[in-house]
């Protein structure tokens, strides 16, 4: 090792003495139909339901950063549906769906797919925690293609590790946040558009 003390560094990759490697993020199932591969979506309409908070806004902004990350990630377009649904009429939550609204929103958006989502619940105060639903309806053949529900839970380590990561951001100095649910929405939205865009392949 001719002259190199124990401390040297000289004969490490750059691997090793440079970048460590990206978090694992926690992988969340999604349940698909056998039908999927013939129905995969080409465009897609989001539909969410009414806001239960005045100042966060949750169900829109979970809407519009769901909306642009598919677009980016999927590849499909991707229509931001104006009308909102209320709880008691919200497929996700009523356990049914209505052909002819179904068939109704495909023919004036011109959609093939009605994808639902919706944020279940959020707790802005650290640890924070999101939880999303999704289903995505198939208009022509009015079939469930994919549904499920994704928690990012920041009190889970690998998850939090995940969220920092994805901001760029340092959890020792950037504190606030660890009290932003509008970030944490984002994450979440990104996270979702990647595992529909995987499933969708």
């Amino acid at each position: 090792m001719g002259d190199c003390g124990a401390t040297c560094h000289c004969q490490q990759s750059a691997d090793s003495a440079g970048k460590t490697a990206a978090p694992q993020c926690p992988v969340q199932p999604i349940r698909t139909s056998p039908l999927l591969g013939q129905l995969k979506p080409n465009r897609v309409l989001i539909v969410v339901p009414l806001d239960r908070q005045d100042r966060l806004k949750e169900q829109m902004a979970l809407m519009q950063d769901l909306a642009g990350a598919l677009r980016a990630k999927a590849g499909v377009d991707v229509v931001e549906s104006p009308r909102r649904v209320c709880e008691a009429c919200f497929p996700i939550h009523s356990g049914r769906f209505d052909e002819r609204k179904l068939v109704e929103l495909g023919n004036q958006y011109f959609v093939d797919t009605v994808l639902y989502c919706n944020i279940e619940s959020i707790d802005a105060y650290s640890p924070m925690r999101l939880e999303v639903q999704f289903l995505a309806i198939n208009v022509a053949q009015s079939v469930a293609i994919v549904s499920g529900a994704h928690t990012f839970d920041l009190a889970d380590p690998a998850m939090s590790e995940c969220f920092f990561a994805a901001m760029n951001a340092d959890p020792k100095v950037d504190t606030t946040l660890k009290n932003s649910p509008t970030r944490l929405i984002d994450f979440g939205a990104s996270r979702l558009a990647a595992a529909l865009a995987q499933s969708w392949k």
